[in-house]
């Protein structure tokens, strides 16, 4: 079965009754709830892009939502194309404190995993605190005194590679498929599967238009966390245009397929270029 990650963002019920509350309005209040529960789902530490706030909002700020939740003291400008929630950290995890309990997640579910691997005889008698012998069923190659290593240096395993080995493609193909398929989804709602057969377009697009920014002379490459959430969070934002629109257009746009993905990319900064 998949593992699904949960995540829940913290907000004090006290807020509700707090005057920062009150001159944000119900509708700057809605925003900056949106707000918590994005940073905490993409772990950036109280961090949003301008970008996402104008996503979240459909267009351009035109009722001033922005500077009213900086002059009430919930937000405030990092700079010029970063909000930072105030006081994120003092209620939520941080991107560092949620990857250090994954990790020992990781680790303590793999530990079970090699326990339930023994026989009773193999655990009885072990001295507390050393690793546990090696399994009844261990191949004759295997040294008679070697344990069971359960340092994550030496037995740690990327739980994406069977499900990518199944399907033929690299572990990062797998990712760059689940990111994408979570922000269509998150887009348009429903159910979404995107064909092994397609990944060739969205591994093409990718080095195109991942960028730190579009202008004209493109900025540095992003990898990692940070390529894979520019998959999802635009892949969402492509998926909700594209949902609004008639079948045809849907069909144009390779029903939601990378292939339309790239031609929306393509039309976009084809309009920041003109805009500028």
């Amino acid at each position: 079965m998949k593992r699904v990650d949960f995540f829940f963002a913290r907000i004090d019920l006290n807020v509700i009754d707090h005057p920062k509350a009150f001159m944000a309005g119900v509708d700057g209040f809605g925003l900056w709830a949106w707000s918590v529960c994005y940073c905490r789902k993409h772990l950036t530490d109280g961090d949003i892009p301008m970008a996402a706030v104008r996503a979240a909002l459909n267009g351009p700020d035109n009722e001033g939502l922005t500077e009213r939740l900086i002059d009430c003291g919930l937000w405030s400008k990092k700079d010029e194309k970063t909000i930072r929630v105030i006081n994120y950290k003092a209620k939520n995890e941080t991107r560092d404190q949620v990857v250090e309990k994954r990790k020992t997640q990781r680790n303590k579910k793999k530990n079970q995993r090699i326990v339930a691997r023994l026989s009773p005889e193999d655990i009885e008698g072990t001295p507390q605190g050393t690793d546990p012998p090696c399994p009844s069923t261990c191949p004759p190659s295997c040294p008679p005194t070697a344990g069971i290593s359960i340092s994550e240096e030496e037995s740690e395993e990327n739980p994406l590679e069977a499900e990518a080995a199944a399907l033929g493609i690299e572990v990062r193909e797998l990712e760059y498929k689940l990111a994408y398929e979570r922000g269509i989804v998150a887009g348009k709602g429903g159910r979404y599967v995107l064909s092994v057969e397609h990944i060739g377009w969205l591994n093409e697009l990718l080095p195109a238009f991942a960028r730190s920014d579009r202008s004209d002379r493109f900025g540095k490459r992003l990898r990692g966390d940070e390529l894979l959430q520019w998959i999802a969070f635009e892949a969402e934002h492509f998926a909700r245009w594209l949902a609004a629109k008639s079948e045809k257009d849907i069909s144009v746009y390779s029903s939601f397929g990378p292939k339309g993905f790239r031609k929306y990319l393509n039309e976009a900064v084809s309009l920041e270029q003109r805009a500028s």
